[in-house]
């Protein structure tokens, strides 16, 4: 397993519980949208730079109704010209408290 793969496997159950709380979800999505807007991209802009031929698929992360999932941080991290870990940290430091099992 390579550098990226490892850290974003790290942020799994992060993701994943985030996902399981409205508040958490809504934070990730506004940390999103935040992110696109400094960076200047719009959704439409960010569907294409990912080949989706469907902008819905980055509205629907952007706006909270689609939890965005550990495997989508690569994806959404190089359409932004970021590094998966700086996406992943940046969405992770905007959650709320969640309480990991361990």
């Amino acid at each position: 397993m390579n550098q990226t793969s490892t850290q974003t496997a790290k942020l799994v159950p992060v993701v994943a519980k985030a996902n399981d709380n409205e508040a958490a979800k809504q934070s990730v999505a506004e940390e999103l949208r935040s992110l696109m807007a400094r960076k200047q991209v719009t959704g439409r802009e960010l569907a294409r730079r990912l080949g989706q031929s469907d902008h819905r698929w980055v509205t629907n992360r952007m706006n909270g109704k689609t939890s965005v999932a550990a495997e989508d941080i690569p994806l959404l991290a190089a359409g932004l010209g970021m590094t998966p870990q700086e996406l992943g940290r940046a969405l992770v430091d905007q959650l709320p408290e969640v309480e990991l099992d361990d």
